[in-house]
């Protein structure tokens, strides 16, 4: 019994060979895979992308309130920024997160203020820790 398969890549029907087959040949498989690369490497570009804004949008204000006052986080958004996209501190956004969470973003810390709506940004504390060395 013989099975019709088609390619991965163009949909044309897969040629005899092994059973297994998944490509009729090895420029479609080169093409379906370099395809499937470049999607995971734009998911990564998107995400870095939005770091930097961040990044850029917490040294601008960072400078204005040295971390003195709150920024209304709806004033922020329509900068750009995504409360969404930090690097470090894996809590649930909320009403449940602990009031003084930080969040990182790469040399910069923020705390939502959940009362007033805004954001509060500091200068990240680099621990260096000692190694041993003999």
């Amino acid at each position: 019994m013989e099975i019709n398969k088609k390619c991965l890549n163009s949909g044309e029907p897969i040629p005899g060979g092994r059973s297994d087959k998944k490509f009729s040949n090895g420029l479609n498989r080169s093409r379906y895979h370099n395809k499937k690369r470049k999607e995971k490497l734009e998911k990564f570009k998107k995400i870095d992308n939005q770091l930097h804004l961040n990044h850029e949008i917490f040294e601008k204000y960072y400078e204005l309130t040295k971390g003195e006052e709150g920024i209304p986080l709806d004033y922020l958004e329509k900068q750009g920024f995504d409360p969404k996209c930090y690097l470090g501190v894996p809590h649930k956004l909320g009403e449940d997160t602990e009031p003084d969470t930080f969040f990182y973003s790469y040399k910069y810390k923020f705390k939502y203020d959940w009362k007033t709506n805004s954001i509060r940004i500091n200068k990240r504390q680099w621990k260096i820790r000692p190694r041993f060395i003999p």
